[in-house]
Order: structure tokens, then C-alpha cells, then sequence
């Protein structure tokens, strides 16, 4: 018996891809683009295609297991999911004994976006709370940046580019990063406005844009605080 499922991309990616899953005797056997999709339109990436070849792959680890040293060659041995718990949780217990929770630290970023990834915070809420880091490893400064310069940091329809004269794509290849915003900006220049990237390296997205500037590697914070130089000095800047 076969039978189609709405879901969506679970993936760090803003596209949110809309998907129909095709299940056959429980087994995924196929995945679409979902055609009422207002953003994704039907079509996914290559990676979305590919995701049943990753779960049902015979390389995937589909069982806990324990590195073992009395073995001569110090490799691995295949243990029972309730002995693996038993070790993390034993581990955990002692360091929550001694020295503290505080010895713990929690690092959890958004390679994906599953709900059920929340439930890991509360779970070391419970516990009476662990380290944590501050910041990000990606978007971090571009957040301090936006809030300095509007305050509150809000995203809105990404149709709305299409309004755009002209558009930066700043170190983004849209190509392999955010596949559904090509269409967007193909139609900012049929509308007449401009595309520009700025990328030390030629990526596959320069093939749809106006212009490509190059700016030698580690040197777009240099090439930044020049424009914002000859903006304030020509006035182009909107004081109100």
C-alpha cells in the first residue's frame, strides 16, 4: 500500500522546502517538491532528492557502540541502546554530583530545524541548568549588526526582493545555499534592477548576476567600511 505525506526540509537552509513524501509498506520510496508551495514551487534540492539513498544507506550507523581497550586493536564493539544510555546518563549523574552542572556544557546549533531539538533544553533545565556559549559561529556578528542599526531584527516575505533596485549578495551562493531565491532575483533584473556579488571566489551564483567584485580574502570588512565612507560623504545615506 502506498500513501503521500505532506512534510518539509528539516535542513538549516531558509527555503523550507515543501515536500510530498511517497510511503510505501512504511518505507520512503520517493520525494517531490510540493506544488502548492508558495516559496519552493514544487521543486527541491539535490540534497532533498537524495534524502531516502541517506537513510536507507548500508553505511548508516544504525547501532550504539562502545570503544573497547581490552581489545587488541582498541576499536569498537556493538552494544544494546540501554547499556549506551546507561553510560551517558552514568556520566552525567557524576558530573552533576561533582563538581557540578556547571561542568557541563551544552552546544547545540541549527543544522537542524526539528521541533523535538527544543526538548533538549528542557531536559538540562531539569537538571538545574549547564554551561552554555554565547554568540554564534555564523550569523552571530551580522545579528549585532543588524540590532544596531534597526533595533529589532525582523525577516519579511522573501518575494518582497523582487521590489528591490538592487541587490548584495554579500559572500552567499544562493545557488547551492538558497536555491529558491534564484528565481527572485533572476526577476529583480527583468524588472531592471541589478544583482551584484561580492565573493573572493567565483561561485556558480556569478553566472545570473550583473557583476562580480572580487575582494581579496579576509579584506569585505575593508571593502564595507569604504562604501559606507563614500555614502556618508556624497550623502547618498537616508537620514531620516
Amino acid at each position: 500500500m502506498e500513501r503521500t505525506i505532506y512534510t518539509s526540509c528539516t535542513l538549516d537552509c531558509p527555503d523550507g522546502c515543501g515536500i510530498i513524501a511517497h510511503v510505501k509498506d512504511g518505507r520512503v520510496v520517493k520525494l517531490e517538491g510540493h506544488p502548492d508551495h508558495e516559496f519552493t514551487q514544487g521543486y527541491l534540492c539535490g540534497k532533498t532528492y537524495r534524502f531516502p539513498e541517506r537513510v536507507y544507506s548500508p553505511e548508516r550507523q544504525l547501532h550504539p557502540l562502545k570503544r573497547s581497550n581490552g581489545r587488541p586493536d582498541g576499536g569498537w564493539e556493538r552494544i544494546g541502546w540501554d547499556e549506551a544510555l546507561d553510560l551517558v546518563a552514568e556520566k552525567i549523574r557524576g558530573y552533576v554530583a561533582d563538581p557540578g552542572p556547571l561542568s557541563i556544557m551544552h552546544y547545540q546549533r541549527t543544522g537542524s530545524w526539528g521541533a523535538t531539538k527544543l526538548l533538549s533544553r528542557r531536559f538540562w533545565n531539569l537538571l538545574g541548568g549547564v554551561t552554555t556559549t554565547s554568540g554564534s559561529l555564523c550569523s552571530g556578528a551580522a545579528r549585532a549588526g543588524q540590532a544596531l542599526d534597526f533595533g529589532v531584527r525582523a525577516g519579511h516575505d522573501p518575494s518582497d526582493m523582487v521590489n528591490s533596485r538592487l541587490v548584495l549578495l554579500w559572500g552567499r551562493n544562493p545557488m547551492a545555499t538558497n536555491l529558491h531565491t534564484v528565481p527572485i532575483l533572476k526577476e529583480v533584473r527583468k524588472r531592471g534592477g541589478r544583482v551584484i556579488l561580492i565573493d573572493p571566489v567565483r561561485s556558480e551564483s556569478a553566472n545570473f548576476c550583473d557583476h562580480h567584485v572580487q575582494p581579496r580574502v579576509a579584506t569585505d570588512a575593508e571593502l564595507a567600511m569604504a562604501m559606507a565612507k563614500v555614502i556618508l560623504e556624497e550623502g547618498l545615506e537616508d537620514r531620516g
